[in-house]
């Protein structure tokens, strides 16, 4: 389950950024965002991030509390690691490399 939801969350990443730029759109994005890409970025990823972090905290709760997983922690450290563990991929890669590159000028 997990290694299935990582893999939908990296389709989603490079779906939300790619048809941005199929449609000719990220000019207008970019403008949007102030001319930032980092807030560009933020703007675009944002919802998933909290949509992703919602389902990774449903399917902990289902696991740990509700069919008795084995867990040596916290319930709450589980939490708060698969929170982190979804901003960590939605922002690391695509922060770095929008950061270290120009955005398309008009």
């Amino acid at each position: 389950m997990p290694g299935l939801l990582i893999l939908l969350i990296m389709l989603a990443t490079a779906y939300t950024i790619g048809v941005e730029w199929k449609f000719h759109q990220q000019r207008a994005l970019f403008r949007m965002a102030w001319e930032a890409a980092s807030v560009a970025l933020l703007g675009k990823l944002l919802p998933q991030t909290v949509l992703f972090s919602l389902w990774f905290i449903l399917c902990d709760v289902v696991f740990y509390q509700f069919m008795n997983f084995p867990c040596n922690c916290p319930f709450w450290h589980i939490i708060i690691l698969g929170l982190l563990f979804t901003a960590t991929l939605f922002y690391r890669r695509q922060l770095r490399t929008a950061l270290r590159q120009s955005w398309p000028a008009e």
